[in-house]
């Protein structure tokens, strides 16, 4: 009796094994039980038909087998039984084709190139507009290809005009309600935000926003863009040159060239920027400290005078090694060179009207440069499972030399100061992601590390007595350990999807300052869920629920001993203490009539970050700016957008408005009003080759955070042309042409009172853009990078 149990275990074991095994190879080899049908549709001069519909009838009585919607030519059905079938193909402006196949015996079939002829029509002209976006699972899918926003000039200006995104004068983009993105392009992360330079906004096909994203993405991801490409899809050697010059009360110039090339299994591509730049910007800030018998306020006026110039440069290739494996190699460079000159007149009063005047000079020269490589490697192991590998090594570099001068006008006291920063950063990133399909339900497992070395220091000098006055040094190591599993299974219309995300942190920092030592050794782990439920009928009306939780560590200037001294009473700090920030967000979201969409957001935020003016710990007359974690907050946010076209004409109005509410003991406890934006967009095709863009923002008064912002309102106009048969693209757009928009917003935290009024430079632009594309230029090479949130954070 015991050798029959012993025996029985054994069969269970082994049949244990033998499922496990099976499970783990099952989505490597072809299925046995079903088979796939593949092909590629094009027109009469070989190009591929960008938008179709393919459909697979019964070949007996031609019920509907499988249906779908198709892009860039290619179509794929899985999953097909032993039977005869009809495959139906169809688009618009061109004619139906039929074809008959059968699929015996479990054999997969491949029909090739398959034409499709074009209806013609004699004499008349069509300008057509697509929708501006659809919803497809409750991400926004905002087309590009064929609308106004493929004449905008750049990928940062093509977000631009997406509704919910908003770019900055720094070029830092943000989702309403969501903050800042991780960018995709072609389904690979971007390294840092200079790269979305290389790309033009007429190679661009569709912009996905995820206001939501799933446990796949990095546990500190809150958004997702994800930019697709229009694609090259026979050899071919293409060259594009362009230009954008820039006046404003200085100006500057953006000079680019790109060469693309696919021949045989090789793809290459390769960029080239280069930027000149200056800005005069103008400021007023005011801060008044409440001490218990006395007030003190500094008012400031700045005059800043800022000259850059920045080389870019962008090297990848890919080698198809066969149908199913790819093996690619980038690289990346950014230099960047700043220098900056700021004269501060300065005023402190007392309520005993004493009174102190100074004017100040600062000088900055900064060089900050970045260099990336990327190795990575694709199998495609059938029509449903994948495997991706990538690499990442990068280097980057950070030094400043700040002077100031400063003279009391009252006494004609001079003290000069000299700061010298220092920051390097090594950067070690790898992924493993691999895609099947079991059991009818979409699987995507992934793993991750990343590891940052860095060290720095920071000197001051009074460079009257040649004093060190400030030393300290950095050095700081951070780990970072992450796995993934998402499924995604669909039960006719409703889609469910679920993940979980788990990541181990960990982080040695060793901080020396005047020679005190402050070291910190900080581990963390946690799981991360998310959820989202989608329904779409069959009028394409979509309503989707997810939940997610998130995690935002500081950045490395958020926590760096990095000081940058105003004056001798002012300076700017990083906090060695902050803590991680916790997000759980909702979202509600709904599309109507495929022209509207609606949602809403609710996050509860634990300890976020945020910059604040407080007085210094030794001497309370000198006002440090620095980091510090809100204990608890809570934010509503919701937006609609709505989009009505006709032959020529297209309007896209969104609308959003937001809600803080605030739980600290430094910060008072009032009734934060809510901060709204309205934008209207506006596109006239004068005639097939001239486009006419008519934009207006407004943003209203009202709390972000601790911050009180004042309204925001401007108008940008742009009209671009096309000639020699598309291959000249010129563009004049002006961006807030009444000069409107200036930045105000006041915030108290603790005993300070800060409030600031900004006229930026950069918010007030005409620019010229000129772009010329030789042999059809479309860029054919996807970009891999799995580090932007490490480089992010730095």
């Amino acid at each position: 009796m015991n050798n029959i149990l012993k025996n029985k275990k054994l069969i269970r074991k082994n049949s244990t094994i033998k499922i496990f095994v099976f499970i783990f190879f099952q989505s490597i080899i072809t299925y046995s039980q079903s088979s796939f049908i593949k092909g590629y549709t094009h027109d009469s001069e070989d190009k591929p038909i960008d938008y179709f519909n393919a459909i697979i009838l019964l070949s007996g009585d031609s019920s509907l087998v499988k249906a779908g919607a198709f892009i860039n030519g290619e179509f794929l059905f899985d999953n097909l039984d032993n039977n005869k079938y009809i495959l139906k193909l169809s688009s618009v402006s061109f004619e139906t084709k039929y074809i008959n196949f059968k699929i015996e015996n479990n054999t997969n079939l491949d029909l090739g190139k398959l034409k499709v002829n074009s209806i013609k029509l004699n004499e008349v002209e069509i300008i057509a507009k697509k929708p501006v976006f659809k919803v497809e699972n409750g991400n926004m899918i905002v087309n590009v290809k064929g609308t106004s926003i493929a004449e905008a000039g750049t990928l940062n200006d093509a977000l631009k005009e997406c509704p919910g995104i908003t770019v900055d004068n720094s070029n830092n983009i943000s989702i309403f309600g969501k903050g800042k993105p991780i960018i995709f392009i072609n389904g690979k992360e971007i390294q840092s935000k200079e790269e979305l330079e290389v790309l033009q906004s007429d190679n661009i096909k569709s912009i996905e926003i995820n206001r939501n994203p799933s446990a796949e993405y990095a546990a500190s991801t809150h958004a997702v863009i994800k930019i697709e490409t229009i694609k090259l899809t026979k050899d071919i050697l293409n060259i594009s040159i362009n230009n954008n010059t820039s006046i404003n009360r200085k100006g500057g110039n953006n000079t680019g060239i790109d060469i693309n090339n696919k021949k045989g299994k090789w793809t290459n591509f390769f960029s080239y920027k280069y930027a000149i730049f200056s800005t005069l910007d103008f400021k007023e800030s005011n801060y008044k400290q409440t001490f218990n018998t006395t007030i003190n306020q500094t008012e400031n006026k700045d005059t800043i005078l800022n000259y850059s110039n920045s080389n870019k440069l962008f090297f990848g290739s890919d080698y198809q090694i066969n149908k199913k494996n790819v093996l690619g190699i980038q690289y990346s460079g950014v230099y960047n060179k700043n220098n900056g000159l700021d004269l501060t007149n300065k005023k402190i009063e007392n309520t005993s009207n004493n009174i102190l005047n100074f004017r100040n000079k600062r000088n900055n020269d900064d060089n900050n440069n970045l260099n990336n490589i990327d190795f990575n490697y694709r199998l495609n192991a059938d029509s449903i499972s994948s495997l991706n590998i990538n690499l990442d090594y990068a280097i980057k570099e950070y030094r400043s030399i700040i002077k100031v001068n400063e003279k009391n006008l009252d006494n004609n006291y001079n003290l000069n100061t000299k700061t010298n920063n220092f920051n390097k950063y090594n950067i070690y990133t790898t992924l493993i992601e691999y895609n099947t399909k079991f059991y009818e339900t979409d699987s995507k497992f992934g793993i991750k590390y990343s590891g940052i070395n860095n060290s720095g220091n920071t000197n001051t000098e009074n460079t009257d007595n040649n004093v060190i006055s400030y030393n300290s040094t950095n050095l700081i190591n951070e780990n970072i350990f992450a796995s993934f599993l998402k499924l995604n299974k669909s039960f006719g219309n409703l889609s469910i999807e679920t993940g979980l995300r788990f990541e181990y942190f960990q982080a040695i920092s060793k901080l020396t300052q005047n020679e005190l030592p402050e070291n910190q050794d900080l581990k963390q782990s946690g799981l991360f869920p998310s959820l989202m439920l989608s329904y779409t009928d069959s009028n394409d009306n979509n309503v989707s629920f997810s939940y997610s939780r998130h995690i935002t560590r500081p950045s490395f200037g958020e926590i760096s001993s990095y000081i940058i001294y105003f004056d001798s009473l002012n300076y700017s700090t990083g906090n060695p203490f902050l803590k991680p920030t916790l997000y759980n967000s909702f979202e509600l979201s709904l599309s109507l009539l495929k022209n509207m969409y609606f949602a809403l957001d609710y996050s509860h935020i634990t300890n976020e970050i945020d910059l604040i003016t407080i007085n210094d710990e030794n001497n309370i007359n000198i006002k440090k700016t620095t980091f510090i974690n809100i204990e608890n907050t809570e934010e509503i946010s919701a937006l609609i957008s709505y989009n009505y076209s006709k032959k020529f004409w297209l309007i896209d109005v969104s609308c959003g408005i937001s809600k803080y509410f605030l739980n600290d003991k430094n910060i008072p406890l009032i009734n934060r009003n809510p901060n709204w934006y309205f934008d209207i967009k506006n596109d006239f095709n004068i005639t097939k080759k001239i486009i006419l863009t008519a934009n207006f923002s407004y943003s209203s008064k009202g709390y972000s955070g601790i911050s009180k912002m004042d309204e925001e309102y401007y108008f940008s106009p742009r009209i671009s042309c096309k000639f020699f048969k598309n291959k000249l693209i010129v563009g004049l757009s002006w961006q807030d042409i009444f000069k409107t928009r200036i930045l105000n917003y006041e915030s108290i935290y603790s005993n300070i009172k800060t409030t600031e009024k900004s006229d930026y430079d950069g918010f007030h632009m005409l620019r010229l853009s000129i772009k010329y594309n030789f042999n059809d230029f479309r860029p054919s090479f996807k970009q891999n990078a799995i580090n932007e949130e490490e480089l992010n954070r730095l």
